[in-house]
């Protein structure tokens, strides 16, 4: 959880670390976040919009959260991939959170006889001289580059590079957001998860549970929900040169959207695409 020390570190050869100070009085909330039936909701999207204020639940859908005195009188938005998205106020908030389940309608995706080839889009470096990602308490936080779709596509698998991790394990979700004036939009897919465990490097790759029709450039992030130990630990990915390009980032969740100039972030997707 960010508490107004911990945001995301982009290195240049050392770190630079991009803080938040904050000297105003600040209250400490705690909810659980249920469905309808009770059980508790893991790994749904918490934060003040905009403001920096943010976290995920943990698996057991408990939620701590530090507001500044200035933000006492906003409110909190709370997502989940399955839920309906909830604003609550602040002063409002009780010890639980009752989220609906969502109703959806699937499009479905017709593929036809024909024959189709699956195609690498995006990045596959392993450069470690610029390298960003997520130290302890980043819950909520995003990397992630845009990918640049020339045709139709089926996005069946994404993948990244592991710079180094310290962690015993961190759990990363997978997110595609269209885009919207050249930022992330509406997320169009949000429903996988990568547990990496024992401190492993190198590169990483995981296939969607449903594949995913795209005919425009995406951005692709990963999404920092959880991590062991709690209280130490990092995660770096590569970055791509030339390091003129841009890479985005959110510090942690429902924050504005960043971009950082220093390369873009070293994930690709595989694709279907109709062979011609």
């Amino acid at each position: 959880m960010k508490n107004y020390l911990n945001i995301m570190k982009f290195n240049l050869g050392i770190c630079f670390f991009f803080l938040t100070f904050s000297s105003m009085a600040q209250t400490k909330v705690e909810t659980i976040i249920n469905g309808q039936n009770g059980k508790p909701i893991p790994y749904a999207s918490i934060g003040i919009a905009g403001e920096g204020v943010g976290s995920v639940s943990s698996s057991e859908g408990k939620v701590i959260l530090y507001i500044p005195s200035q933000n006492m009188k906003d409110s909190l938005t709370i997502s989940h991939v399955n839920y309906q998205k909830k604003l609550v106020a602040i002063k409002d908030l009780t010890s639980n959170i009752t989220l609906d389940k969502k109703v959806k309608q699937l499009n479905e995706v017709v593929v036809e006889s024909k024959v189709f080839k699956t195609v690498q889009i995006g990045s596959t470096s392993t450069a470690g001289f610029l390298i960003s990602g997520f130290s302890n308490g980043d819950l909520g936080g995003e990397v992630g580059s845009k990918i640049k779709i020339k045709r139709k596509s089926l996005i069946e698998e994404i993948g990244f590079h592991v710079h180094s991790n310290s962690f015993d394990s961190v759990r990363l979700r997978i997110n595609i957001y269209d885009l919207n004036r050249k930022l992330p939009g509406e997320k169009i897919s949000s429903e996988d998860f990568i547990l990496i465990t024992g401190k492993e490097a190198g590169f990483f790759k995981k296939k969607l549970n449903k594949l995913v029709l795209v005919q425009e450039d995406v951005i692709a992030t990963l999404e920092m929900v959880d991590h062991f130990p709690k209280h130490k630990g990092s995660i770096y990915f590569s970055q791509t040169p030339p390091y003129v390009k841009r890479m985005y980032y959110r510090e942690t969740s429902f924050d504005q959207v960043k971009k950082y100039i220093g390369g873009p972030m070293s994930i690709f997707i595989n694709v279907k695409q109709e062979q011609k």
